[in-house]
């Protein structure tokens, strides 16, 4: 439905992993939308909430999202041999993160610049089955010492009824892992992804995914549905690029 145009507070804070990832469920109840980002090899994450409010505005400053990723690229690149002072490092950079409040109107809040260009894989899990799954990811990850240096970012989102969603008619987490386009995904993206497969993760179709149509029809309960209406209004198939060929066709 339609709604009047209103205000978002954006809070931006830091805290410890397992702190907030046990409380996250219970957090998501207090924002109109929550997220946050586990960074690689650091034992505290960066949280983004957002709540509706009649403050007066307090814009947003210069987003500094790119340089964070390319500092924490160096860090990678400077200390990737030896893990724990990796991670002793960016505990102290991540801690000395101060608090943020920004009030403004909704499309000045919600959208951020993202300058670094990267490949992504989306999952989207039930909401109760974040936590375990994504210590299943850092455990890979940084068990391995595999060389990611890019945040993982996690958010949770509302069910809906648009059939090809992957939040359709489930309270669901979103599990994003990301690669920085100069390197190779595919060392990383098929580790993690069959963990999500144990708790029936819905892939994003449109991004970066090894899974075939048989499994978006078992995971998406309004698929075949789809196809067939699809296939009634482009029989030829005009409309499909190859990868959507391999799964409509």
């Amino acid at each position: 439905k339609n709604i009047a145009s209103y205000k978002l507070k954006r809070k931006t804070w830091i805290a410890p992993f397992d702190e907030f990832v046990d409380g996250f469920a219970d957090m998501v109840k207090q924002y109109h939308s929550l997220e946050f980002y586990y960074i690689p090899y650091c034992d505290y994450v960066l949280a983004v909430g957002m709540t509706m409010t009649d403050d007066p505005v307090s814009p947003r400053t210069e987003d500094g999202d790119n340089d964070a990723v390319m500092e924490l690229k160096l860090l990678r690149d400077s200390l990737g041999w030896w893990p724990g002072l990796r991670r002793w490092v960016a505990n102290r950079a991540v801690k000395s993160e101060t608090l943020q409040e920004n009030v403004d109107t909704w499309y000045k809040i919600y959208p951020s610049e993202r300058a670094v260009r990267f490949n992504e894989m989306e999952y989207h899990l039930p909401r109760e089955a974040m936590a375990e799954a994504l210590r299943r990811v850092r455990q890979t990850i940084e068990g391995n010492n595999l060389p990611i240096f890019f945040p993982v970012e996690v958010r949770a989102v509302a069910q809906d009824d648009a059939w090809l969603s992957p939040f359709y008619q489930r309270e669901s987490c979103s599990i994003a892992a990301h690669r920085i386009f100069s390197e190779d995904p595919m060392d990383y993206f098929p580790l993690i992804e069959p963990i999500y497969q144990d708790y029936e993760g819905r892939p994003h179709w449109a991004k970066m995914n090894t899974m075939t149509k048989e499994t978006f029809a078992a995971r998406y309960p309004r698929w075949q549905d789809f196809s067939q209406v699809r296939a009634q209004l482009d029989p030829q198939g005009k409309m499909l690029n190859p990868y959507l060929k391999s799964l409509f066709l």
